[in-house]
Formats: structure tokens, sequence, C-alpha cells
């Protein structure tokens, strides 16, 4: 079996999206985010800690 890196080994080598690019879909579809993802307030992280300490 012949297996060869996938990635190129030149430091210089730069891949991905332009920044125009990543700019232009985060404008159209919004943060790369997975629903019901988001952040937790502190009160919320707060009461976790509370809830595990005294369980």
């Amino acid at each position: 079996m012949d297996i060869r890196p996938t990635a190129p080994t030149d430091a210089h080598h730069v891949t991905g999206l332009t920044r125009a690019t990543a700019a232009q879909r985060l404008a159209e579809e919004g943060p790369n985010l997975l629903p019901g993802s988001t952040p937790k307030t502190l009160l919320a992280i707060v009461l976790g800690v509370l809830v595990d300490r005294c369980s």
C-alpha cells in the first residue's frame, strides 16, 4: 500500500478560503455553530458548578 501525505510539505503553501470568501460566507450564512450551541451565561455556569458540588 502506497501512503503519501495529503498536505503539502511547503511551509509557505496556503490552503483554505480567502479572507474575502470567508467574510462573504460569514455574512450570508452566519457563524459556523451547531444548533443549540449558544454560550452559557455566567449564572448558568455558577448554577451548574453548585449543582455538581451538592450532588
